[in-house]
This record gives C-alpha cells, sequence and structure tokens, in this order.
C-alpha cells in the first residue's frame, strides 16, 4: 500500500481536486486496484466521487470511499 498526501502550497483558495487526482492516479496508479479516501465537505466528495466514476468509465480499477462533515 501506498499512501500519497499533496505537499502544502501557498495557493489560496480551493485546490483542483480533479486535476490533482487524475495527475496523481496516472501517474503512481501504474495499473493497480486503487483506493481513494477522503473526508470533507459535501461538495468535496461530490467532486471525488465524480472524479472517480469518470476514472472507471475510463477502466481503472477505483474503489471511493468519503465521509462527510460541515456545519
Amino acid at each position: 500500500m501506498q499512501v500519497i498526501v499533496p505537499k502544502a502550497t501557498e495557493d489560496v483558495g480551493r485546490p483542483d481536486l480533479h486535476a490533482l487526482m487524475i495527475r496523481l492516479i496516472t501517474e503512481e496508479g501504474s495499473g493497480e486496484r486503487i483506493a481513494v479516501m477522503c473526508s470533507g465537505p459535501d461538495s468535496m466528495g461530490r467532486t471525488v466521487r465524480n472524479t472517480c466514476a469518470e476514472m472507471v468509465r475510463d477502466g481503472w480499477n477505483i474503489g471511493v470511499t468519503t465521509e462527510k462533515f460541515g456545519w
């Protein structure tokens, strides 16, 4: 198992999760079963689930788990 945690940046605003996930999965995935886990607000979970669904349609073997929190 390999755990990938993106490095902190000085960028302001929300990260582009869609682009980040595609880059990390395509660079690090190399045909293996991939598990994506996230914990955050509903909009973040939706982006993660939609990106994973898009990649599964493209033939990737991805499982996704999200945990929602908010006010």
